[in-house]
């Protein structure tokens, strides 16, 4: 058996390892000039998914039979009230906003949420969270405070407070104050 220096063993064992570094080095230069100079533009607020806060409905709350879809319906296809400058907005494409979404317009937005001094609006805010029905008032269809036997509930947002609350479906549906808030 032929014996193998020490010297060739070392450089042997460590040519792989130097390509190994010198790949990873071109490849870190080229990944970091590629984003220093794509999109070429600081980013900006988060979009797309997470929708931001548009206005108010002017149309109040729900009917016996609204659901999600009718409610969306105020904000895509009725009125809204934007809250900087007060134009009215019509077939905007918008929807319901989620409680994610006006968290996000405050992280992002907050100029057009902060001129919006007033009003409560409906918020989704999807299944229950508690022992209660606290579901949509299952899905906006429940216009009393009980639903089978037990207190239904919604959630709202109130921007005169900045905070959101449970309120019972039947003040949800009765209270003519209530709008919808509209995400886009």
């Amino acid at each position: 058996m032929k014996k193998i220096s020490k010297k060739k063993l070392i450089k042997a064992l460590l040519a792989p390892i130097g390509k190994g570094i010198l790949i990873f080095a071109v490849f870190g230069i080229a990944l970091y000039a590629y984003a220093i100079t794509f999109p070429g533009t600081a980013p900006g607020p988060v979009t797309g998914v997470i929708g931001q806060f548009v206005g108010l409905s002017d149309a109040t709350g729900y009917t016996a039979t609204t659901g999600y879809a009718g409610l969306n319906a105020k904000c895509d296809t009725g009125n809204i009230i934007e809250p900087v400058g007060g134009t009215t907005l019509t077939n905007t494409g918008a929807h319901v906003c989620t409680a994610d979404e006006v968290i996000n317009s405050y992280n992002h937005n907050s100029a057009v949420v902060a001129a919006q001094t007033t009003g409560t609006g409906i918020i989704n805010n999807g299944p229950p969270g508690y022992v209660v029905f606290a579901n949509d008032c299952n899905g906006w269809q429940v216009t009393t405070n009980t639903y089978q036997a037990t207190d239904a509930f919604g959630t709202v947002w109130s921007f005169g407070n900045e905070s959101a609350s449970l309120a019972s479906c039947g003040n949800i549906y009765n209270n003519t104050l209530v709008k919808v808030a509209c995400c886009k």
